[in-house]
C-alpha cells in the first residue's frame, strides 16, 4: 500500500514554512510560490476514501477475463448544481460511490443515500442530463469476469433532485448487455437529441490470434457475437432508445477501450474515434450525414497503436483543429523496456499489413496533428510523449494556464504479465507440470507487482512536450486508471481526481491560480430550454495573438467523464479579445472583450447568434495527374524482404525508387519526364504536348533493361550533340548483392528527336549501387562532368560503396576520382549532392550528404576538390542525410542551403551528447556481419534492439544472456566485448533536425527549419518562387515506410509548402487544405516541370511503389 501523504505536510516538507497543520490561510497562500503545480490530498483531508480494488482467486484472475486489472473511471459533474463540481468513482470488486463536494475540498460519501450502490463489476461512467430536466444523470458501463446478463447491463441512474437516483436504463432501452468500456452521448443525427455509442470490448481472447479469434467469433450466436461489437442507440425523443448499430455502419467487433466524438473532417457531422486494444486498429467512423458512418482511418493516418488504451481529442496547437491522442504500453526507461516490451511479432505485422491490407500498428502511444479534413500527422515521438508505460488515460488540457493544452497519463499494471522472463517461467511450468486453475494461480502471484508513476507532460508550443512529472508533483507510484479534471474549488484552474487500483484514489489540488501568475477564463453553456443541445459546441477565444479553441464534449481519456466546463489558460495576458461559441446548429455567438479571471454562463436562449459563415480556403496546388490522361505508370516494388539476411537493419535499402528525370527531350519547347522502374519494371518516357498533353512514348531499349532497378536519372547533354541524354543509376539492396552486373549504370544516348539507344561504352565499371547523380563542367572544357554518388553496398549495411567524379572526355567518361578527390571515394553512403559555388571564386564547389554522414563540402581548387567541410562549420552535423538545394534564399548574392535530414519524429533523439552509434562487425564469427546500434542509458552504451532480435541475429547471445533481464542490465561491451566494438565499424549520428545553412562566405550558419519540416525525412526539395513575390519557395516531400517493424515508419509526411520570406525563413503552410500540397506516400523524387502552354510550374512526385502524382500551381 502506498503511503499517503497529508497536505499540510506535503507543503511543509517542500517549502519549510509550516511548524502544524493549523497554518493560517495567508501562509499558505505564500507558500504556494514554490509549491509543485500539484499538491496530493490526502483522503482523510478530502473525505475521498475510495479504493478500487480486483480481487482475485484460483477460479477467477486475470487468465479467466484478459482485462482484470483495467480498472475503472471517474467522472466530475454537479449533481446537486450547488456550484461545486462532485465526483462518481467507478469500482470493479468495490461498489461505486458518489461524493458530494462541500466545499474546499472536501467532499462527503453519499452512495447509500444516493443508491448507486451495486453489485456489477463497474469500468466507465458518463454523467448526463439525458431527460434534459436540468440535473445530471450517470450512465454507468458493466463488464468483468462474471459473464451474466444481468451483471453485464449497464446502468443509468436518473437525478430524482434530492440527492438520489433512480437505476432506469431498462426503461429507455439502454441497458446495454456487452462488455462495456465507455459511453458516450452525442448528436450524431442532428435531430436535437442524443444518441448513444457505447464502446464495447471482446470476450474472446486476444492470446488465440487474429485468425482464431475470428474463429471464435463466427462460431457464437449473433446475440453473443453482439457482445464483442459497440453499440449505437438512437434517442427516440421521448426517453426510450433503439439500437441501430448495424443500419448505421458501426457493427464491428473490437476491443474498444476509449472513444472520442468531434466533427474530424469538418463536414458538420460529428464522427467517432475508438481506440482498439491488440490486433485490432482503432476505427474512425466519419459520419457521412445520412444517418450511417464509413469507417475510414487508413485513409486519414498512417499508423495506429497496437495496444490502444485510452484516447482524448482537442487542438495542441491552437490551430483550429482537433488533434488526437492515445496511449499505449510501452515503457521510457530502457530496463523497463527489455524486460517487458512485447517483440513485434513479424509475421504477424506483415499478415496484418499486407495480406488483411489493415492499417500498420505500433507499441507506441500516438499523437496524431490535424492537417485539415481529418488528415492526419502522427507525431509522438517528434513531441517527447511516445513512451509513457503502460498507460491508461490521455488528457489533454491546459493544466497550468499558460494557453497550450498539457497531457496527463495514467500508469500501471497491477502484475506485470508482459514480463518476458515471468512468460518463459510460466511456459516452463506448464509443460512440466500441464495447467490447472491451482498452478496458473500459483505462478500468476508470482509477476511482479510494482506501481509506478502517472505522466505529466508540458506543453511548450511547436509541436513539443516536456516531462514535468516531478515537477509537477505528480510522482507518487500507483496503479492508476481512469482520470478525470475539474475546477473543483473553483479557483480557476484544474484540479485531477484518479481511480486507483488497490490504492486510495488520487486527489489533486491545482495551485497555478494561488500562484497568481497565469489568468484564465471560463464558459459553463445552458440551454434551459434544451439543455443538451449545448453538447459538442466549439469555444473559441482570442487573446494574446493567438487563437484557442476548447470543445464542449467530455467523455474523455478513459473510461471517465470531465466537468461540463470550457476552461482556457491565458498567461499573462490580462484581456481577451473575443469569444466565440459555435452551436452545432450552425450558429454562432460572439463576446466581445469578455472579462478574465471569471467564469461566464452563456445561455444559447439568451445570447444573440447569427449564422456562421466560413470560406474554404484556395489552395496554391492541386493534383493534376488525373488529367494526364495516359500516364499510368505505377511504380511496382519488386518483393524482397531485406531483414531477411540483415535483421538489424534499421529500414530497407532495396527500396529507393523510382527515379525521375525532367527535360524537353524532343526540342518542342514542352517539358517531357522519365520515370524509372523498380527490379524487372521497365522504365517509361513521357512526352508533352500542347494538343495531348503526356503521351507515352514507347522506348525500347528501356525495355531491355527492364532487369535493372532505377534509383537515379539526370537528362544533360553528353555528347554535346544539343540536346538532352539520359543518365540512369542503378541500384539495390539486397536482392542485387549476388549480381554484380545489375549495379552497372547507364548512359542512353537522344537523337534528336526522344528516342534513346544505350551507349556500353560511354561509363566505366560501375560495382556500387548509386542512386544521386548531377552535373558540373567543373574542368570549365564546355562540357559537363558527373558526380555519381555511391548510394549503398548491397547486403552490406552500412559499409560505404564508392563514389565516382566522372570527366567527360568527349563523350566518354573517365572515373577520376582518386585524382581529383580521393576523400570523396569512399565518403560514405551518399544520398544526394548539389554544385554550387560556395566561395564565390567563380568555381561550383561540391556539397555531399548521406547516411551517417556529415555535411561534406569539397571545393573545387585548381588541382582538384579538397574537403573543408570542418573550415565551414560542418563538422558537427552527422546525420541521416536524403537530400540537398542551394539558392539564394536571403538574397545576399550567394546561395544558402537546404539539407533534408531524417526528421526529429522517430525513437532515437541523437544529440552531441547522447548520439547514435551504429556498430559492424563479424560479432558472432560465422562470416556475415552484424549490425548493432547503440545509444546511451545511465552513461553506457547499451543495445537499442532487444534480446530477442539481437539473438535471431546473433544466436550465441541466447547462451550468454539467457534471462532477459540479463539482456536489459547489460552494457554493450558486457554483451559484445570491447575487442569485438574496437574492430567494428563505427560511426554516429548526432543530428536528426533537417536544417538551413546560411552562407557567410567563409563558414555557414546553421539552424533548423520549422518543427513542421520535421516530422518526416525530406527526401527531395523543389524550390522555384511559386508566388511570384520574389522570394524562393520550397515545397518538400518524404516519408520511408521500410523500417523495421519495431520502429514505426517514419510516415507523417503529407508534403509541406514553405513559403520563402525572402531573409532565410520560412512560413510553413500546414493545414493540406491550405497549401493543397498532399503527399502522403513514400516519396523518394520531387522534379519541378512545366506543364501546358502556360507554362505553368508544376511538381511531378515519384512515389515508391506507388503511382505518379502532379502537383500544379494554381494561384
Amino acid at each position: 500500500m502506498i503511503d499517503k501523504i497529508f497536505s499540510c505536510i506535503l507543503l511543509s516538507t517542500i517549502i519549510g514554512l509550516f511548524g502544524s497543520c493549523n497554518t493560517d490561510k495567508a501562509n499558505q497562500t505564500n507558500s504556494y510560490a514554490e509549491s509543485p503545480l500539484f499538491l496530493l490530498i490526502d483522503g482523510k483531508d478530502s473525505g475521498i476514501d475510495f479504493i478500487n480494488t480486483s480481487k482475485e482467486t484460483p477460479n477467477r484472475h486475470f487468465g479467466y477475463y484478459e482485462y482484470f486489472y483495467n480498472g475503472s473511471g471517474v467522472a466530475i459533474g454537479d449533481i446537486n448544481n450547488d456550484g461545486l463540481q462532485d465526483v462518481f468513482f467507478a469500482g470493479n470488486d468495490t461498489p461505486n460511490a458518489l461524493y458530494l463536494n462541500e466545499g474546499d475540498l472536501t467532499f462527503k460519501n453519499i452512495s447509500k443515500k444516493a443508491g448507486i450502490v451495486s453489485d456489477n463489476w463497474s469500468t466507465g461512467v458518463t454523467m448526463v442530463d439525458i431527460n434534459q430536466d436540468g440535473l445530471l444523470d450517470i450512465y454507468v458501463c458493466n463488464s468483468g469476469p462474471d459473464a451474466v446478463d444481468a451483471l453485464l447491463a449497464n446502468q443509468l441512474y436518473i437525478n430524482n433532485g434530492d440527492e438520489t437516483f433512480t437505476e432506469s436504463a431498462a426503461a429507455y432501452g439502454i441497458a446495454d448487455i456487452s462488455f462495456s468500456s465507455q459511453a458516450v452521448f452525442f448528436d450524431y443525427d442532428k435531430d436535437n437529441d442524443l444518441d448513444l455509442l457505447v464502446v464495447n470490448h471482446s470476450d474472446v481472447k486476444y492470446g488465440k490470434g487474429i485468425q482464431g479469434w475470428e474463429k471464435s467469433l463466427s462460431e457464437k450466436s449473433e446475440a453473443e457475437y453482439k457482445k464483442s461489437c459497440n453499440t449505437l442507440f438512437r434517442n427516440n425523443g421521448n426517453n426510450t432508445f433503439t439500437d441501430i448499430t448495424k443500419e448505421a455502419g458501426l457493427f464491428r467487433p473490437g476491443f474498444g477501450l476509449g472513444v472520442s466524438i468531434s466533427d474530424f473532417d469538418e463536414n458538420g457531422f460529428l464522427d467517432i474515434y475508438i481506440s482498439n486494444d491488440y490486433f485490432v486498429p482503432d476505427f474512425l467512423f466519419f459520419n457521412v450525414g445520412n444517418g450511417t458512418f464509413k469507417e475510414g482511418i487508413q485513409a486519414r493516418t498512417a499508423h495506429t497503436s497496437f495496444y490502444a488504451m485510452g484516447c482524448d481529442a482537442a487542438d495542441i496547437n491552437n490551430d483550429g483543429l482537433i488533434d488526437i491522442s492515445v496511449v499505449d504500453m510501452t515503457p521510457a526507461d530502457h530496463y523497463r523496456n527489455k524486460t517487458l516490451m512485447e517483440s513485434m511479432d513479424v509475421d504477424r505485422f506483415n499478415y496484418l499489413v499486407n495480406n488483411r491490407q489493415i492499417i500498420p500498428q505500433y507499441m507506441y502511444n500516438t499523437l496524431s496533428v490535424n492537417r485539415g479534413r481529418g488528415i492526419f500527422s502522427e507525431v509522438a515521438h517528434l513531441s517527447g510523449v511516445a513512451q509513457t508505460d503502460w498507460s491508461w488515460a490521455t488528457l489533454l488540457a491546459d493544466l497550468d494556464n499558460d494557453m497550450q493544452k498539457d497531457m496527463y497519463v495514467t500508469n500501471g499494471f497491477k502484475r506485470d504479465i508482459k514480463d518476458n522472463d515471468w512468460r518463459i517461467d510460466f511456459i516452463e511450468r506448464k509443460k512440466k507440470d500441464g495447467i490447472d486453475a491451482e498452478i496458473y494461480f500459483e505462478e500468476l502471484k508470482k509477476a511482479n507487482s510494482l506501481p509506478i508513476p502517472n505522466y505529466g507532460f508540458k506543453n511548450n508550443g511547436k509541436l513539443s512536450f516536456a516531462n514535468k512529472t516531478e515537477d509537477w508533483g505528480l510522482q507518487t507510484p500507483s496503479f492508476s486508471n481512469g482520470a478525470a479534471y475539474g475546477d473543483l474549488d473553483n479557483d480557476g484552474d484544474l484540479d485531477l481526481v484518479v481511480n486507483n487500483l488497490e490504492d486510495v484514489a488520487f486527489v489533486y489540488q491545482n495551485t497555478t491560480s494561488e500562484k497568481e501568475e497565469h489568468h484564465f477564463i471560463q464558459f459553463e453553456l445552458t440551454n434551459p430550454t434544451a439543455p443538451n443541445s449545448v453538447l459538442n459546441a466549439q469555444v473559441k477565444i482570442y487573446a494574446g495573438g493567438q487563437t484557442q479553441l476548447v470543445e464542449y464534449q467530455f467523455v474523455r481519456g478513459y473510461y471517465s467523464s470531465m466537468q461540463p466546463l470550457a476552461h482556457f489558460g491565458l498567461g499573462a495576458n490580462t484581456k481577451v479579445d473575443k469569444a466565440e461559441i459555435l452551436w452545432t446548429d450552425g450558429t454562432v455567438t460572439t463576446l466581445q472583450n469578455p472579462s478574465i479571471n471569471k467564469k461566464h454562463t452563456v445561455d444559447k436562449s439568451q445570447s444573440k447568434s447569427t449564422v456562421a459563415t466560413t470560406q474554404p480556403p484556395k489552395p496554391y496546388f492541386m493534383d493534376a495527374i488525373s488529367r494526364a490522361k495516359e500516364v499510368t505508370y505505377k511504380h511496382t516494388e519488386n518483393n524482397f524482404d531485406d531483414f531477411n539476411k540483415e535483421i538489424l537493419l534499421p529500414h530497407k535499402q532495396a527500396a529507393l525508387g523510382p527515379a525521375i528525370a525532367v527535360g524537353d527531350v524532343n526540342g518542342d519547347s514542352f517539358d517531357d519526364f522519365y520515370v524509372g522502374g523498380a527490379l524487372g519494371q521497365p522504365a517509361q518516357l513521357y512526352t508533352q504536348s500542347n494538343v495531348e498533353g503526356f503521351v507515352r512514348s514507347v522506348q525500347p531499349s528501356f525495355i531491355n533493361d527492364a532487369k535493372y532497378e532505377d534509383t537515379g536519372a539526370l537528362f544533360f547533354d553528353a555528347d554535346a550533340d544539343g540536346d538532352l541524354d539520359l543518365y540512369v543509376a542503378s541500384g539495390g539492396g539486397g536482392d542485387v548483392a549476388t549480381n554484380k552486373k545489375l549495379l552497372q549504370d547507364r548512359l542512353y544516348l537522344n537523337d534528336g528527336f526522344g528516342n534513346f539507344s544505350k551507349n556500353s561504352n560511354a561509363l566505366p565499371e560501375i560495382t556500387s549501387s548509386t542512386m544521386n547523380v548531377t552535373a558540373n563542367d567543373w574542368d570549365g572544357d564546355g562540357d559537363l562532368d558527373l558526380f555519381v554518388a555511391g548510394r549503398t553496398t548491397p547486403g552490406n549495411y552500412p559499409v560505404a560503396p564508392q563514389s565516382y567524379l566522372l570527366v567527360n572526355e568527349k563523350g566518354i567518361f573517365k572515373n577520376k576520382t582518386k585524382t581529383l578527390a580521393p576523400q570523396l571515394e569512399w565518403a560514405g553512403m551518399i544520398t544526394s549532392s548539389c554544385w554550387t559555388d560556395i566561395n564565390k571564386d567563380g568555381r561550383k564547389d561540391l556539397l555531399v550528404v548521406g547516411e551517417w554522414m556529415g555535411i561534406k563540402a569539397f571545393i573545387n581548387t585548381q588541382t582538384g576538390f579538397k574537403d573543408q567541410s570542418k573550415a565551414l562549420g560542418l563538422s558537427e552535423t552527422t546525420g541521416w542525410w536524403y537530400s540537398i538545394v542551394a539558392a539564394d534564399f536571403d538574397k545576399d548574392g550567394d546561395e544558402d542551403v537546404l539539407v533534408g535530414n531524417v526528421g526529429l519524429n522517430n525513437k532515437f533523439h541523437p544529440s552531441t551528447e547522447k548520439p547514435l552509434h551504429i556498430f559492424a562487425n563479424d560479432f558472432d564469427d560465422n562470416g556475415t556481419q552484424d549490425i548493432v546500434l547503440s545509444k546511451l542509458y545511465k552513461g553506457k552504451l547499451t543495445p537499442v534492439r532487444g534480446k530477442e532480435c539481437s539473438t535471431q541475429q546473433m544466436p550465441y547471445l541466447q547462451e550468454r544472456f539467457p534471462s532477459y533481464s540479463d539482456f536489459a542490465s547489460s552494457t554493450l561491451v558486457e554483451i559484445y566485448s570491447q575487442e569485438k566494438l574496437d574492430q567494428a565499424l563505427h560511426y554516429q549520428a548526432t543530428t536528426f533536425a533537417s536544417l538551413y545553412l546560411e552562407n557567410n562566405g567563409d563558414h555557414f550558419a546553421i539552424s533548423e527549419l520549422p518543427v513542421e519540416a520535421q516530422l518526416s525525412p525530406i527526401n527531395d526539395m523543389t524550390v522555384f518562387d511559386f508566388d511570384k513575390d520574389g522570394n524562393l519557395d520550397v515545397v518538400l516531400g518524404g516519408n520511408m515506410y521500410g523500417t523495421e517493424v519495431e520502429t514505426p515508419a517514419y510516415d507523417a509526411g503529407k508534403g509541406l509548402f514553405l513559403q520563402g520570406n525572402g531573409d532565410g525563413t520560412f512560413t510553413s503552410i500546414f493545414e493540406v487544405n491550405k497549401s493543397g500540397v498532399y503527399m502522403p506516400n513514400d516519396v523518394k523524387n520531387l522534379e519541378l516541370i512545366f506543364i501546358s502552354t502556360e507554362k505553368r510550374p508544376a511538381i511531378l512526385v515519384a512515389n515508391n511503389n506507388s503511382a505518379l502524382q502532379l502537383l500544379a500551381w494554381i494561384r
